[in-house]
């Protein structure tokens, strides 16, 4: 009977969306709680975190006593219910399947309405399992849905801990790490390990596959809906999946909440509210999908209203939302694959339309934390900062030279990007009143873009992917367009005769630019190097603000030099190879503003999206030629695909003015502590420690173990290169064990902390006692708590210190040192 049942149902699923998503998220919330199946039919394939880590969402359908696979398990015996559709919007996504005389639809719904930020900001996904009878009969239809315990864990081995309860007329089960180390991982390949999991629903029953304590790996949350009677009339039975991370970012040592919960709600009284809170958040969601895909058809048709949907999705997903100390909306977009950090600018800078779009609100909770770090007394250089540290945790630049040197920073870049987009947001709301918040440092700004923006030094850019470049002419029509924006935020604020020198500065250089590097009719990639072209896809923000400070004649030319050099896949980035961005490739596409060059781009990028063997969230770094991945996935870069709205100022302002809030008030960032060194680190004078390279006893962090056997060397230890190491002593090995005494004045002194540089994972022992264990890698030193019970062990005198540091990938380096900690005076 089962072989009958499988080849009847061995049929190609029809193809019902204009092209086929590489990957679709299903649960699209945040970096940590993003979920995808990477598979156009759900059960070829297991669902998982966009990290590619086995986030297994699993559902299935008995109908009439026979179970039928609807979502993941591949490898199941059990069959899988043909699936005839499947459908993506903004805030919803679902496959249909039919066979057994019923219809079956499998939603995830996701209250992601960009103009509604308390409802945006809730992590809570609903499951919908809707059934029908389509054969005339009565049929019996139940569902199953169930999640891994690596929802909650980042490693298969890690404890975690379930509990069964009722929430009203809900049951529900959770489950998290037994040990929650709150805020405690950062990094870019990064799964959650603390907070909880929700799965529940009313009229289902949950239970655990494994004992209430269990590895993360053997658990499974399941929730049951009996069977019940389905006929024509279509039967809905809806749960919901929710993830409470309790604390979600920590900005500059404050640990801040997701948004959703500024005003004392937590995630008990969200869970009790789930149900009844549904029928008004799909009526919600179904509106603003409708109105949505609706222009998304009017600007480019089925092929640009799923890329669109899809991309909205992906950038949701990659960022997080959460309240300041005051209560305002922070945005924190986070480097998914491309480093860990959040708050970069020059991530910010393509995301942007996508926040532009909807509103002042959710446009000003993504430039902040940028804006209000680059203008405090944390900051010291000239140009804007490029980033605010590794995600989670928002304590400073990482990237570069941090805050410590200008090595490796984007000066001009991030500093016009800056510019650029508090003018768009001034140019949406008509007034500069929130560039008044930030005048100092963005004064700052566009004086160094004066100096040094024309013909830019040997640096980094956005494409840092491609190295260092002096003479970039893109660089240069960006940090042009940067000193016209400052421009125009000086005329909207009166300043007259600033606005007409700055004005005036950008056109001569504009002219400037268009006669030294032009090159047989388009512009060149550097000004020096003749015979070679770049994309300029930073002068669409010239149409699109009402400059014109670049004729349309020099677009126009442009765009027909691209026409010339497009591939299957779209349009390289410049003429050093077929590698192309995404996110540029839909900018440069709306160039002109010509349909047929619009057309002529976005053919490829449909391609691309539809023809990629690389089933991940859209890879923003491919090449043109074969439509594979060179890097880059999953990020939120792709709110660049919202950029056609800003072209249209009615399209434009109809959904800017759908979210009333507008934020203020924004609480300051705390100065930097007081850090004096008590034991001090090689990045103010190497030490000596001992070490070993060779697997040591199990002992060999205890205070009374014998390392005279090991060697001598002087910290740190690593190898040349790594970001941030001072290097005294080599260090090529998977793995090193290095050990010390230090002797601590009595009293022993108030907040002691490691001072630590770790690349890759590290135990820190003091004592005998687990001070610290990180996973991931740091790009300089850093404040560490050390744990309770180590703190409690220190003594005046000698006190031991022993340490191992793993090598993974990349880099390697590990020293440490011991700091107090304080709050400066006021």
């Amino acid at each position: 009977m089962l072989l009958a049942i499988l080849a009847a149902f061995a049929q190609p699923m029809p193809d019902q969306l204009p092209f086929r998503p590489p990957s679709i998220p299903l649960v699209a919330h945040d970096p940590y709680f993003s979920i995808w199946m990477p598979n156009e039919v759900w059960t070829s394939a297991d669902t998982e975190h966009w990290t590619h880590a086995p986030h297994q969402i699993r559902v299935v359908a008995t109908i009439d006593g026979q179970e039928f696979r609807l979502l993941g398990n591949p490898g199941s015996k059990t069959p899988a219910l043909p699936q005839t559709g499947t459908s993506v919007t903004p805030t919803q996504v679902g496959a249909t399947f039919s066979g057994m005389g019923v219809k079956v639809e499998l939603i995830f719904l996701s209250a992601s309405v960009a103009t509604d930020l308390d409802m945006m900001s809730r992590p809570l996904s609903y499951v919908v399992c809707r059934s029908a009878a389509t054969d005339g009969k009565p049929h019996q239809v139940g569902f199953t849905v169930s999640v891994n315990g690596l929802l909650a864990a980042s490693r298969t081995d890690q404890q975690v801990a379930s509990k069964i309860e009722a929430l009203g007329k809900a049951s529900v089960i959770s489950f998290g790490t037994v040990n929650q180390p709150v805020l405690a991982t950062k990094g870019d390949r990064t799964q959650i390990d603390w907070g909880y999991c929700y799965l529940g629903a009313q009229g289902g029953s949950v239970w655990a596959s494994a004992e209430a304590t269990a590895p993360a790996g053997s658990f499974t949350a399941r929730l049951e809906f009996g069977p019940r009677k389905v006929g024509k009339a279509p039967v809905e039975q809806v749960s919901f999946l929710a993830y409470d991370d309790g604390r979600s970012i920590q900005y500059f040592g404050q640990d801040l909440k997701g948004y959703w919960r500024r005003n004392g709600t937590d995630m008990r009284s969200l869970l009790l509210g789930a149900a009844d809170a549904l029928p008004a958040i799909r009526r919600a969601c179904e509106a603003f999908d409708k109105e949505l895909t609706a222009d998304f058809m009017a600007i480019g048709g089925p092929d640009y209203s799923l890329l669109a949907s899809l991309a909205y999705r992906q950038c949701i997903a990659g960022s997080k939302l959460v309240a300041d100390p005051n209560g305002q909306p922070l945005w924190f977009p986070k480097e998914n694959s491309s480093n860990g950090c959040l708050a970069t600018a020059d991530v910010i800078y393509p995301m942007s339309p996508q926040a532009l779009l909807f509103g002042p609100a959710l446009a000003k909770a993504l430039v902040e934390p940028i804006l209000a770090y680059g203008g405090s007394s944390r900051w010291k250089f000239p140009f804007a900062p490029h980033d605010l540290g590794t995600y989670p945790l928002a304590n400073g630049q990482v990237y570069g030279g941090g805050e410590q040197s200008e090595e490796n920073q984007m000066p001009v870049e991030e500093s016009a990007n800056m510019l650029i987009l508090v003018t768009a947001i001034a140019h949406m709301e008509g007034n500069a009143e929130y560039a008044g918040r930030h005048w100092p440092a963005l004064s700052r700004w566009a004086h160094y873009l004066v100096e040094k923006g024309f013909n830019p030094e040997n640096q980094l850019c956005t494409d840092d992917f491609l190295g260092h470049q002096a003479q970039n002419v893109n660089l240069s029509a960006k940090a042009i367009l940067g000193i016209r924006a400052y421009a125009e935020l000086c005329r909207m604020q009166g300043k007259t005769e600033d606005a007409l020198a700055y004005k005036t500065t950008a056109e001569n250089y504009a002219a400037r630019w268009i006669r030294e590097s032009a090159d047989g009719g388009h512009s060149r990639l550097t000004f020096d190097k003749p015979g070679t072209w770049s994309q300029k896809y930073n002068l669409v923000w010239d149409t699109i603000l009402g400059f014109g400070t670049f004729p349309q004649s020099v677009k126009e030319a442009e765009m027909t030099f691209y026409r010339s050099k497009l591939n299957p896949y779209g349009l390289p980035i410049d003429s050093r190879g077929t590698g192309a961005k995404l996110d540029w490739n839909i900018w440069i596409a709306t160039l002109t503003g010509n349909p047929s060059d619009w057309e002529s781009v976005m053919q490829g990028v449909y391609r691309y999206a539809g023809e990629t063997p690389n089933r991940i969230g859209l890879g923003d770094w491919y090449d043109t030629a074969t439509g594979h991945l060179n890097f880059f996935e999953a990020r939120p870069v792709m709110g660049a695909a919202m950029i056609p709205f800003l072209y249209r100022p009615a399209l434009w302002q109809k959904w800017a003015h759908k979210n009333p809030l507008n934020p203020a008030g924004w609480a300051p960032i705390p100065p930097a502590p007081v850090v004096v060194p008590v034991m001090v680190a090689a990045d103010q004078e190497p030490v000596t420690w001992q070490y070993t390279t060779d697997l040591p006893a199990p002992d060999w962090f205890k205070p009374a173990y014998n390392d005279r056997k090991w060697k001598s060397g002087r910290s740190g230890f690593g190898m040349d290169g790594t970001p941030g190491a001072r290097v005294s002593t080599v260090w090529d090995t998977p793995d090193i064990w290095i050990r010390r005494v230090v002797d601590l004045p009595d009293p022993v002194p108030d907040n002691l902390r490691l001072w630590l540089h770790h690349d890759d994972d590290v135990d820190v022992y003091l004592n005998g006692v687990l001070a610290l264990k990180r996973e991931g890698w740091t790009t300089g030193y850093e404040v560490f708590a050390i744990s309770k019970a180590a703190l409690k062990s220190l003594k005046p005198g000698q006190n031991s210190i022993a340490i191992h540091c793993h090598q993974n990938q990349g880099g390697q380096y590990i020293d440490c040192g011991l700091v107090q900690v304080s709050k400066p005076k006021p």
